[in-house]
């Protein structure tokens, strides 16, 4: 099904595992005659559920839910119903979650706190096959195109830093969340020499955290 070719309401499901936060934005859609919410459930399972038996046309989705969260149920729904247009409506301002709910599939990324919740245009936006994302998510994405088309990081992926056996350990074990001192027990180092090894693949990967390391590392093909 593909709501541009109808002017039938489109068909919303709406996942939050917040109760309150469902009716708030039940009511303000029940407004919208081209909008019909068709149902609301709390996790990423009873939208895998609901979807077996019934269609909608596109999915407001949290990314905190019990049991399937947001991020892994994005993925599946769109696995198997590519047709189905995803929402994500989350307190996350974080680039990595950003980025991993659109990789996922997600086509669209609202701010919970947004001053401007602007659902019925987003929602109408996502149904015509258009993205739509709130100021403050454009600006993230914005900055980051900036920065992955930028002179020293495209010569990082031309060009990879070089790094050493030891290095790689490390960096392998930081990817599978070992602690420094988890660490420099699996390697029989101390954790002053795992804090020196992080040192220099925070420079060596341009990274100003862990979580930037492991984006790095990943888009670098190092782990």
């Amino acid at each position: 099904m593909t709501a541009s070719l109808t002017t039938d309401p489109l068909k919303v499901l709406i996942a939050d595992d917040q109760y309150l936060y469902r009716e708030g934005i039940k009511s303000l859609l029940n407004e919208e005659a081209s909008i019909e919410v068709e149902i609301e459930v709390s996790s990423g399972g009873e939208i895998m559920d609901y979807l077996r038996y019934h269609s909608v046309d596109i999915i407001l989705m949290d990314i905190d839910m019990p049991g399937m969260g947001g991020i892994e149920a994005t993925r599946l729904v769109k696995e198997a119903y590519p047709e189905i247009r995803i929402l994500i409506l989350s307190m996350h301002d974080q680039l990595d979650f950003i980025l991993d709910v659109l990789q996922a599939g997600a086509s669209g990324y609202i701010l919970k706190d947004a001053q401007n919740l602007d659902l019925p245009n987003a929602i109408q936006a996502l149904g015509t096959g258009s993205a739509y994302y709130s100021e403050a998510i454009s600006k993230k994405l914005a900055d980051y195109l900036v920065q992955v088309h930028s002179p020293a990081f495209v010569a990082n992926v031309e060009n990879p830093p070089k790094i050493t056996p030891r290095e790689q350990e490390v960096l392998s074990l930081i990817g599978h969340e070992f602690t420094n001192e988890e660490i420099g027990e699996k390697l029989f180092i101390s954790t002053n020499t795992v804090l020196t090894h992080r040192k220099n693949l925070l420079q060596k990967l341009n990274a100003r955290n862990t979580a930037g390391l492991i984006k790095s590392a990943t888009k670098l093909g190092l782990i």
